[in-house]
């Protein structure tokens, strides 16, 4: 598939901001901001695998079959950050683990409900570009936080989204100052890239609002390029 089915719903309550190192139970402790970020890159790989429609075997959708030597290979991340990010996806009440035999299936939580985002699945998993995004403390963490919250107030019909730093604090719990951080990971990893949209002068305050436009392709046509995108509204804060 080129692109897949990722439950938001939660991204909307601002349930990104417990995803840190105080906010997590399971992740305390040293390597807390890492396993947090093991929770999300897990909640995207199964996403990415998960049914799309229910199928015989299973009575709804949104199912993934994905050993941990699937899981670990996916995400290159370790057996122990598997096991731990998948307690704090419970945790959370975004998944739910059934057993079949010696392996596990997890059912997304909300996956048929309205309120869903896509991911771009054909290009994340080329040229190593999920894979390659890395644990390392603090910014990873923000960086995949960031990209959250970026699919997730994508508007269908285009590319780019409109998010100011202080929507992005509000819906990510990221600390303002290291947004330009997160940024970066995603640009220099080919998730995102960067265009300027102007707005109108109210006071002497404003200023230009970064547009960020997704890589990848979220509906199977030809690219639509930002330049010939329809100006959208921001969420409400």
């Amino acid at each position: 598939m080129i692109w897949s089915k990722l439950p938001s719903r939660w991204i909307h309550e601002r349930k990104l901001c417990a995803f840190s190192p105080a906010g997590n139970r399971l992740a305390g402790g040293r390597g807390a901001s890492g396993t947090a970020a093991a929770a999300l890159k897990l909640q995207m790989a199964l996403a990415m695998f998960a049914s799309f429609r229910a199928l015989p075997s299973d009575d709804t959708a949104g199912y993934a079959r994905l050993s941990f030597s699937d899981l670990e290979e996916l995400c290159d991340i370790s057996r122990r950050s598997v096991a731990r990010g998948l307690a704090v996806l419970e945790q959370h009440g975004l998944i739910t683990t059934h057993a079949i035999g010696n392996a596990n299936r997890y059912l997304l939580s909300q996956f048929e409900l309205a309120g869903w985002a896509k991911l771009p699945r054909a290009h994340l998993l080329a040229e190593n570009r999920f894979r390659g995004l890395g644990l390392r403390g603090a910014t990873s963490l923000n960086a995949l936080k960031l990209y959250l919250a970026l699919v997730t107030f994508r508007p269908n019909p285009v590319r780019h989204v409109l998010l100011s730093y202080d929507r992005i604090e509000h819906y990510t719990g990221i600390p303002r100052p290291r947004i330009r951080h997160a940024i970066d990971v995603l640009i220099n990893h080919d998730w995102i890239s960067i265009g300027t949209h102007a707005v109108e002068p109210v006071d002497d305050h404003r200023k230009p609002t970064n547009a960020y436009i997704l890589r990848g392709d979220f509906w199977g046509r030809p690219r639509q390029t930002y330049a010939h995108a329809a100006v959208t509204a921001e969420p409400p804060f």
